[in-house]
C-alpha cells in the first residue's frame, strides 16, 4: 500500500542508502516512480519492509510505503530487487529516506522529487582529424515533472560541454534544443565531450557522455642515433631523445602537434614540442628494446600505433643491503649486512673490503678483506678505533659493476688510566701498601671521569694469573685509592669495564711491587 497525495515520479540520491544497518543493499526509484529495495541472500523478507518518506524542513512524514508487489531475481539469485507501487506526493524537493525495522528507524539516505533534466538525441557531426579538430555537439534538453508524468523542453538552459583539454558553456533554444561547434586540441587520449546540467533547488543534474568518431593520421617516431642502442648499469636513467611526425592528408609530413602524449618515463608523461621533438628519461631494468611510442599505446586516437626501439645493453650492478656497524668496549668493530646483485644471479666467491676513514671524507684505509658471495650474508669483526667511519667496498668484476656503502659512524667515548701507582716501594709483608690513580676519559677532550667504578688486580711474580683484589670508585677528580696488605711480590694493575655501553674498557699500566720479608 502506498499512502500520500498526488501524482508521482523521484530518485533515491544514489549511493546514501548505503550508510546505515536496517537499509538492505541500497534504495533507489525507477523512472515510473516506483520505490526499489535491493536485496540479497539473507535479507529480510519484502513483506515485513517498512519505508517512511518524510519532510525534512518539517519532519512530518508524507508517504509510507508497506507493499512491493513486485520482484526481480538477478541471474545467480543471490541477489533481488523488490518494487512498491509509484509513489505519489504533493511537491518537489528531497526527502528523507527512513526504514522501519524491529531494530529501529534507519536513515538510508534522500527521496529526490525534482525536476528530472534528460538529455536526448545527443550527437556529433562526422569525424574529427588532426587537420580538422572542430565537431558540431547536438542535443534536446527536456525536464521529466514526477508530479505529472509530463516532458517538456529545458529553455534558455545552460550546458556545460567539457573535454580534456577545451571547456564551454552553451544554451538551448525555444525548443530545448542545442547546437554547437566544439573544438579539440589534438592531444587527448581520449576525445570526448562531458554535457553536464547543473542541478537547481528545483531540479537535479544530468551527466552526457559522448566520443566522436576519430580519423587516424599516419605517424613516424625517429630516435635519435645516440638513441637507437645505448650501454646502462641497471637502474640506470637513460635520455632517449627523437622527433615525431604524421602525415596530412594532403600528404604534408609535419610535426605532430606539441603536447603530444608519450609513454610516461620517470618523470611523469613526456609530451612532445612544436618541432615535434621529444625527450624520454627511462630507467633501463632490463636487457633488450625500450619502446617509444603514444600514451596508450595502440589505443591512442590521432595517430596510428608506432614506436621507436632503443636498445638496452644492461651492466649488471651489486649493492650492500641492511649495511650495520658497531663497535663494543673492547674496540671490536662488528659489521653486517648482504651484498646483492641486479638483476642477475650468482658470481662465485667475492672479495670484499672492510674501509675506515677518520673523518668519512678521506683517508680511507682498508682494515680487512673478506670472501663471502652474492646473496649471503655478511657478519665480520675486527679491532678498531673508538671512533670513525666504517664502509663496505667491492671492487666489482667483469660482469658486475662494483659498489660502496655509504660510510657508518661508530663512536664510543675513549677512556684511560692517567696515573697508577702502588707505594711503597719495596715494602715488608704485612705492612700497608696503597693503590692510587686516576681515570679519565675523552669527552670530546680528555677529562677526568668521577663516580666509576675501577678494578683492581694482582699477578704473583712467577705466575700468569691474575687475580682480584678488590675495587674502588673514583671521586669528581677520576682519583681513586685501595688499601691492601702486602703478601708477596708481583705486579699490580687497575682495570675500568664500560658501564653505560657508551664507552670503551681500559686498563692501567703495570707496577711491580717487591715484598721483603
Amino acid at each position: 500500500m502506498v499512502v500520500a497525495a498526488a501524482a508521482v515520479g523521484g530518485l533515491a540520491v544514489p549511493g546514501t542508502a548505503h550508510a546505515a544497518p536496517g537499509c538492505w543493499q541500497g534504495i533507489e526509484t525507477t523512472r515510473a516512480g516506483e520505490l526499489m529495495v535491493k536485496g540479497s541472500l539473507g535479507s529480510p523478507s519484502p513483506s515485513t519492509l517498512l519505508i517512511h518518506l518524510r519532510d525534512k524542513q518539517t519532519g512530518a512524514r508524507v508517504a509510507t510505503v508497506d507493499k512491493f508487489p513486485r520482484v526481480d531475481y538477478h541471474e545467480h539469485a543471490f541477489e533481488f530487487d523488490v518494487y512498491s507501487d509509484p509513489i505519489k506526493l504533493d511537491k518537489l524537493g528531497l526527502y528523507a529516506i527512513e526504514v522501519e525495522s524491529a531494530d529501529g528507524i534507519a536513515q538510508c539516505g534522500d527521496f529526490d522529487y525534482r525536476l528530472r533534466s534528460e538529455f536526448s538525441h545527443v550527437s556529433t557531426t562526422g569525424k574529427v582529424s588532426l587537420d580538422n579538430l572542430t565537431t558540431t555537439f547536438s542535443a534536446d534538453v527536456t525536464t521529466f515533472d514526477p508530479r505529472t508524468w509530463q516532458t517538456s523542453p529545458l529553455r534558455n538552459a545552460d550546458v556545460r560541454l567539457e573535454g580534456d583539454s577545451a571547456s564551454m558553456v552553451a544554451t538551448t533554444d525555444d525548443e530545448g534544443h542545442l547546437s554547437v561547434p566544439f573544438t579539440f586540441s589534438g592531444v587527448e587520449t581520449i576525445p570526448h565531450i562531458a554535457a553536464t546540467m547543473a542541478a537547481t533547488a528545483e531540479m537535479d543534474a544530468e551527466y552526457k557522455f559522448v566520443q566522436p568518431s576519430v580519423a587516424r593520421q599516419q605517424a613516424s617516431i625517429e630516435l635519435d642515433a645516440n638513441s637507437r642502442n645505448l650501454k646502462a648499469r641497471y637502474g640506470q636513467v637513460v635520455k632517449i631523445t627523437g622527433r615525431a611526425t604524421r602525415t596530412a592528408a594532403d600528404g604534408t609530413v609535419k610535426p605532430v602537434p606539441a603536447g603530444t602524449p608519450l609513454l610516461a618515463d620517470v618523470n611523469g608523461v613526456p609530451v612532445v614540442g612544436a618541432d615535434g621533438r621529444f625527450e624520454r628519461n627511462v630507467r633501463a631494468l632490463a636487457d633488450g628494446p625500450i619502446y617509444t611510442t603514444w600514451a596508450r599505446t595502440s589505443r591512442y586516437p590521432w595517430l596510428e600505433h608506432v614506436g621507436g626501439a632503443t636498445q638496452i645493453d644492461l651492466q649488471d650492478i651489486s649493492l650492500f643491503e641492511s649495511f650495520k656497524a658497531s663497535v663494543d668496549a673492547a674496540k671490536r668493530v662488528t659489521v653486517t649486512g648482504a651484498l646483492q646483485r641486479k638483476p642477475g644471479y650468482g658470481g662465485g666467491s667475492l672479495k670484499v673490503e672492510i674501509q675506515y676513514s677518520a673523518d668519512g671524507r678521506t683517508g680511507w684505509t682498508t682494515r680487512k678483506t673478506f670472501t663471502t658471495e652474492f646473496f649471503s650474508g655478511i657478519e665480520e669483526t675486527l679491532p678498531g678505533p673508538a671512533d670513525g667511519y666504517w664502509r663496505l667496498r667491492f671492487a666489482g668484476t667483469a660482469e658486475v659493476l662494483g659498489s660502496v656503502t655509504k660510510p657508518l659512524r661508530v663512536t664510543r667515548t675513549d677512556t684511560a688510566f692517567s696515573a697508577f701507582n702502588v707505594n711503597p716501594e719495596p715494602v715488608r709483608r704485612g705492612k700497608p701498601l696503597t693503590v692510587t690513580g686516576t681515570l679519565k676519559h675523552k669527552s670530546p677532550t680528555w677529562k677526568t671521569y668521577g663516580g666509576q667504578t675501577v678494578y683492581v688486580y694482582f699477578r704473583p711474580a712467577g705466575s700468569q694469573t691474575l687475580t682480584y683484589m678488590g675495587r674502588g670508585t673514583t671521586a669528581a677528580d677520576g682519583t681513586f685509592k685501595r688499601v691492601f696488605t702486602a703478601e708477596g711480590t708481583g705486579t699490580w694493575l687497575a682495570r675500568y669495564r664500560d658501564s653505560d655501553g657508551k664507552h670503551v674498557n681500559a686498563q692501567s699500566r703495570l707496577d711491580e711491587v717487591t715484598v721483603n720479608r
